[in-house]
């Protein structure tokens, strides 16, 4: 069978050959490309002209592919590489009396009206044909296009259990829906909870000033604040992604926004990080509320109204297992991670829970950390207690955290030293030892983590008491421990 006209590449000069050969005969792949296509602009011609849209969107799609050599490739009956002079378009006909589809080919043509006369018989001649052929005498020198139309996505990959690896494109469009109420639905079922006390918020005239980090926390947060009547102002509100500064909501990053409440006129501030599930308070004279006691604020609220269990992980603060038992609930820890967390909440079905990052987990809204939700329940609690947010931090427990690393060689066993530390302190009668995440010691009045990394030779050192120096002092004890077990 002769094969429709075509050039041979010559791949001892072609500077892809290597590529080619192992692509396709060492790693046999297949790869996809999705893009945005805007075909607004086509289908308001093609009204204009009175002509179907899907002929002319075959053609402009076939005249692009025609346009492009590396769209063209084949291999012939011996094995050579080669392009195409001309490929014609191979496309789908879907037969909505029994939701069954067939494909179908065209000769291409670079005049428009001689290929859309050409297609629209085509067409019309297959809607009369059940069966995966409409058309015989397909060529080899074809491309496929389709369209599913009647779906939203945006993206689309096709492959099959062949070796071969086929040279020619798989071009398939559909439909792109764009759906911009989202904000809006989670604020809504933010506001819709029993505990945010929209009224209250309302009434308190709150001014605050926040830090969106340059990220989509500038987007949804001023939605959300405008509906619960919240004054505001904007540092790095601008969604560009150019973080301000480290993103990790530690005071060492926040001299910006601390600064601003230092010059007065706020309440408050409010930090969140990059995806806006971190949160972080700022007092109202500048000073910061703490990262760790976002959760037992808000937690301590919580409890209030519907007491229950809590759970943090292992590196979070004592303070809420403290504000937990006074309002008559349990406190559980977990290991490190969110996904640890919602599966204990689970467990012993607490009422909130979180990490001492600035997560707030509340089950009522869903298992996920959310900076709104801890906005919201946050506010609705200073507004109920009518009082300072540096008067509602003295109020919890004071306790402080330090944290250090331990640098070790590649050649290390993390695990082996984890297990010597719980050995030596396990004998200890003072000394509570937790193993479900590296190795916790809780002591009476302070406790230490030691956790290794996954991702590089070291090891975490957490260690918390109610003073800096004291905190520090425990964890750099433990760190001595282990440098003398090497």
């Amino acid at each position: 069978m002769s094969l429709p006209p075509y050039r041979k590449i010559d791949q001892s000069t072609w500077p892809r050959q290597d590529h080619y050969k192992y692509y396709t005969e060492k790693l046999k792949v297949n790869y996809s490309m999705t893009a945005r296509l805007d075909v607004t602009r086509l289908r308001a011609e093609c009204d204009r002209l009175g002509v179907h849209f899907y002929a002319a969107f075959i053609w402009c799609t076939s005249n692009v592919v025609n346009r492009l050599p590396f769209m063209k490739m084949m291999t012939d009956e011996k094995g050579s590489l080669g392009v195409w002079d001309v490929v014609h378009p191979n496309y789908t006909i879907f037969h909505k009396e029994d939701h069954t589809f067939s494909d179908c080919w065209s000769e291409y043509d670079d005049d428009f009206a001689t290929f859309y006369k050409r297609i629209e018989a085509d067409i019309e001649a297959a809607k009369k044909v059940r069966g995966i052929k409409a058309k015989a005498g397909q060529p080899a020198n074809f491309y496929c296009i389709s369209c599913v139309p009647w779906m939203d996505y945006i993206g689309y990959a096709a492959s099959t259990a062949s070796d071969h690896v086929p040279l020619f494109p798989i071009i398939t469009f559909g439909k792109y829906t764009e759906d911009n109420t989202f904000n809006k639905r989670h604020i809504d079922s933010v506001l819709a909870l029993k505990l945010v006390d929209v009224e209250a918020i309302k009434n308190a005239h709150f001014k605050v000033c926040v830090d969106a980090i340059n990220s989509v926390g500038g987007v949804i947060l001023p939605e959300l604040l405008d509906a619960l009547g919240v004054e505001y102002t904007f540092l790095n509100a601008e969604p560009t992604g150019d973080f301000a500064h480290n993103p990790e909501p530690l005071e060492k990053n926040l001299g910006g926004i601390m600064d601003e409440l230092k010059k007065g006129g706020y309440d408050m501030g409010i930090v969140v990080d990059p995806d806006v599930d971190r949160l972080a308070f700022i007092c109202e004279d500048g000073k910061m509320f703490g990262e760790e006691y976002t959760l037992v604020s808000v937690a301590d609220y919580v409890l209030s109204k519907t007491p229950g269990n809590t759970v943090s992980n292992l590196s979070s603060t004592r303070a809420l297992r403290d504000v937990t038992e006074k309002h008559g609930g349990s406190y559980c820890a977990s290991a490190v991670g969110e996904v640890n967390v919602t599966t204990k909440m689970k467990d012993v079905h607490a009422v909130i829970g979180g990490e001492g990052n600035g997560g707030v987990i509340y089950p009522e809204s869903h298992y996920g950390r959310d900076a709104l939700v801890g906005i919201a329940l946050f506010l609705s609690s200073l507004a109920h207690k009518g009082c300072k947010v540096s008067e509602l931090r003295a109020s919890f427990p004071n306790y402080f955290i330090a944290k250090n690393r331990i640098d070790l060689t590649a050649s290390t066993d993390v695990d082996a030293i984890l297990v010597k530390v719980k050995e030596l302190y396990g004998k200890e009668k003072d000394v509570t030892v937790t193993d479900i995440d590296g190795v916790k010691l809780d002591f009476p009045d302070k406790w230490v983590h030691l956790r290794k990394s996954n991702t590089e030779p070291i090891i975490r050192v957490y260690s918390e008491a109610s003073t800096m120096e004291q905190a520090d002092e425990l964890g750099k004890k433990l760190m001595q421990v282990v440098y003398d077990m090497q």
